[in-house]
């Protein structure tokens, strides 16, 4: 009948029927690819394994006894998945999370009760997903967290009560992703913070809680990114990149930011004009380069530095004065290179 009757957590041809079964614990890997597993794991309260869901179902309705997956947990390539719920009693997925390419789940809500993940949690290429609404219970993650390529997706709602991420935290290719509000919990990223090709991203207010990125804060290619305020209170980052953002007018939202860093790239970012707002540092203890901003006329904003460890690039800046360059660099000790060509030399 396709069900584990005597609670072996297997579905055996001769199990005999009994009324009832206690929680099961069933060991090892397994696969859902059509209904018929379904009956197979609707008593399971822990996979000790792994778990791939894969088939064309609407639904993990049977699953709701499920509490802990101890490998990975992988959610992919449902065609016709349109919820999580069967899955609301999941508090634990000991491995990686991954949710992909379900064209039709529009939301997360299936996963109230998720509270850990001990690997990396990705959220990729699913079409229809409009919010992340569902993971209340989520408030720290032990390995990276990837929202990528998601192009319905206009926010980061349900992520609230997230407040720390132990690895990476990468924002890419979310074609439609205009703000990242539901961040608001979030203190520390120990990893790698890249915001990176969300071509109508506008604002990044929604990560005004955020204190702490303990590697480096790329911001990448995101064309209509006009302001970056929502950072005004992160205080210590050891690399900083700001690059091909066609709308960034200044940095001012870094006013809060410690040093010492020791990666500053400020780079080809056509719009920019000023760079006040970096006042806080005084060291960049490898790199600093600030290449090919058409816009770019002061560079007052760095007036705290007093050295540059190793390299230390300014150049093509079609706007920006040769003058106003040498002046600068005459008051900062470079550790071995440094380069100042392409800038304006008729001022």
């Amino acid at each position: 009948d396709g069900i584990d009757n005597d609670c072996d957590g297997l579905v055996d041809t001769d199990d005999p029927d009994i009324e009832s079964c206690g929680p099961v614990v069933c060991e090892g890997d397994y696969e859902i690819v059509d209904g018929s597993y379904m009956g197979t794991l609707s008593l399971c309260t822990e996979i000790t394994g792994d778990l791939l869901i894969q088939s064309s179902l609407t639904n993990l309705d049977g699953m709701e006894h499920l509490t802990t997956v101890g490998g990975e947990l992988v959610i992919e390539h449902n065609v016709q998945l349109l919820n999580l719920q069967g899955l609301s009693g999941l508090e634990s997925v000991g491995g990686d999370l991954t949710i992909y390419n379900n064209d039709k789940l529009s939301n997360l809500t299936g996963l109230s009760s998720l509270s850990a993940v001990g690997g990396e949690f990705m959220i990729w290429s699913n079409d229809g997903l409009t919010g992340l609404d569902g993971l209340t219970s989520l408030q720290s993650l032990a390995g990276d967290l990837t929202v990528r390529s998601n192009h319905q997706l206009t926010d980061l709602t349900g992520l609230g009560p997230l407040t720390s991420i132990t690895g990476d935290f990468t924002i890419w290719d979310n074609q439609g992703l205009t703000k990242v509000d539901g961040l608001a919990s979030l203190e520390s990223v120990s990893g790698s913070l890249t915001i990176q090709y969300n071509p109508v991203l506008a604002d990044v207010n929604g990560l005004a809680g955020l204190l702490l990125v303990g590697s480096k804060l790329s911001i990448n290619k995101n064309d209509l990114l006009a302001t970056l305020a929502g950072f005004s209170n992160l205080s210590s980052v050891q690399q900083l990149e700001i690059k091909s953002n066609y709308a960034i007018t200044d940095v001012a939202g870094f006013g809060n930011l410690n040093s010492p860093v020791s990666f500053l790239d400020i780079n080809f970012n056509p719009a920019l004009t000023d760079i006040s707002g970096l006042n806080g540092i005084d060291e960049v203890t490898y790199s600093l380069h600030i290449n090919g901003n058409k816009q770019l006329t002061d560079i007052s904003g760095l007036t705290s530095l007093t050295s540059v460890g190793s390299i230390l690039q300014i150049g093509n800046n079609s706007k920006l004065c040769t003058s106003i360059v040498e002046a600068f660099v005459e008051t900062i000790s470079v550790g071995s290179l440094l380069s100042t060509t392409g800038n304006d030399d008729g001022c």
